[in-house]
């Protein structure tokens, strides 16, 4: 009943554009009266809200300061991300810009640029077809439509330098279809691109909220996807469009441009801002991050990030683990080819038992890097399970001869310190293998 509840309130008042994010998944309420609310996410010292209060715009202020007292009550910071208007009484930082349309403009934009248009012949030269998809169509599970689209999204997802993240970076596609345009690029009939137009009722808007292409989309695809859409708002009397959030364009303070700057290889932001700006936005609105007044900026950024990271850091950074599998199994397979050079040049009554033993060793680690490498281009839960499994036995292996025998030959820390790497070595990659078995399947988009 309360999202219910909320769903109601956002289609009287819902005006910042992330406002109907605020009905997805993981999603906590907090009402004020009967006619607002404030949608937020529980970190755990933090509430940290959905843009600003879902109210009448007159009314903001007062909801905003009745959250506040009731977020210090519970002993909770309260921070407003992705406002799009700065209150008297609270300190506002910009966080970016979002680039904003008028569709009754777009045409005549469009004509303007020729790189564009010919972005746009090139899709449709390569047989690349828009079409808008009905609600029904895209949410029915065995349609052809929908299975497409939930594996492009996997793979989408899968080909990311991070984990899938919470808050407003969720995705949802298929959730809340009343609030949303579903357009698909189509290639021999094949999905290869998706845009997904949510409302912005209070403004007679609509927000890009999603926008993937397939690895194999031909260029052009998404300017296909974007002219199409931009085409249907027009003829619907849309008002505005936006493409959300360019996170740390335009006028930011210092230490968050520090932070664009040395973090552009996990993140690209200034590829992101070029890339809404070859579309030609009529203009660019600066984006918020509002918190109490007397509050650090780079405590409200941490709280923000960590409803980004789904509320904890360990969590995420397990999940990054897990996610970063192929990328980690390769190394691991490389640095098992030195190792086991190493051990041919490694004295036989030292290290090993016997000559026979010692090769055992070196075959045994040649076939483990051979399975991960294959691993590595071709990731599954089966062969990780396996890879695991082989892993642990390696360890096992080194413990049982260490114990049997290596301890009556050791005669220096140096010699102890390898040996006992030996062992924590191949039960780190077990470790390593065996989350990603367990767990890697559910990071991303269920495939139905």
């Amino acid at each position: 009943m309360t999202a219910e509840r909320a769903a109601i309130l956002f289609d009287r008042y819902g005006s910042d554009t992330v406002s109907g994010q605020s009905l997805e998944p993981g999603i906590d309420y907090w009402f004020y009266g009967d006619d607002a609310c404030v949608a937020y996410q529980n970190t755990g010292g933090s509430w940290v809200a959905v843009g600003g209060p879902i109210c009448e715009k007159s009314g903001q202020a007062e909801v905003m300061q009745a959250f506040a007292k009731a977020a210090q009550d519970a002993g909770k910071r309260v921070r407003f991300f992705a406002i799009e208007t700065s209150h008297e009484g609270w300190n506002s930082v910009s966080i970016g810009e979002q680039a904003e349309w008028d569709p009754k403009q777009w045409s005549t934009a469009l004509a303007s640029k020729a790189s564009l248009r010919e972005q746009l012949r090139r899709a449709k030269a390569k047989g690349v077809r828009v079409r808008k998809v009905s609600r029904d169509e895209i949410s029915d599970v065995e349609s052809t439509v929908h299975l497409q689209v939930c594996r492009m999204v996997r793979d989408w997802q899968k080909n990311q330098a991070m984990a899938p993240m919470s808050f407003l970076v969720r995705l949802d596609i298929f959730g809340n279809p009343e609030q949303k345009h579903y357009f698909v690029a189509e290639q021999d009939n094949k999905v290869v691109a998706i845009l997904v137009a949510l409302r912005i009722p209070a403004r007679q808007g609509w927000f890009f909220e999603d926008v993937l292409r397939a690895h194999d989309a031909p260029n052009g695809s998404i300017e296909l996807l974007f002219d199409h859409a931009m085409r249907s708002a027009e003829s619907g009397e849309i008002e505005i469009v936006s493409f959300g959030l360019a996170p740390l364009s335009g006028e930011v303070s210092k230490w968050l441009a520090r932070v664009r700057d040395y973090s552009q290889w996990l993140y690209d932001f200034d590829g992101l801002r070029a890339f809404k700006t070859k579309l030609l936005p009529s203009r660019w609105r600066s984006i918020y991050l509002s918190f109490p007044e007397g509050e650090k900026g780079i405590s409200a950024t941490i709280d923000s990030l960590t409803a980004f990271a789904g509320g904890s850091w360990i969590r995420f950074g397990i999940r990054t683990v897990v996610h970063a599998q192929p990328t980690l199994i390769w190394w691991l397979a490389l640095l098992l080819i030195p190792w086991t050079v190493l051990l041919t040049a490694t004295p036989t009554g030292t290290w090993f038992p016997s000559l026979e033993i010692k090769y055992a060793w070196i075959g045994f680690d040649l076939l483990l890097c051979a399975g991960l490498i294959k691993l590595a281009i071709h990731w599954r839960r089966l062969p990780a399970a396996l890879l695991a499994f082989i892993c642990a036995l390696d360890a096992s292996l080194g413990a049982y001869q260490l114990v049997h025998y290596n301890q009556f030959v050791l005669n220096s820390i140096f010699q102890w310190s390898i040996a006992v790497f030996t062992i924590l070595a191949p039960l780190g990659a077990s470790l390593i293998l065996a989350l990603g078995a367990l767990s890697r399947h559910k990071l991303y988009h269920p495939l139905r």
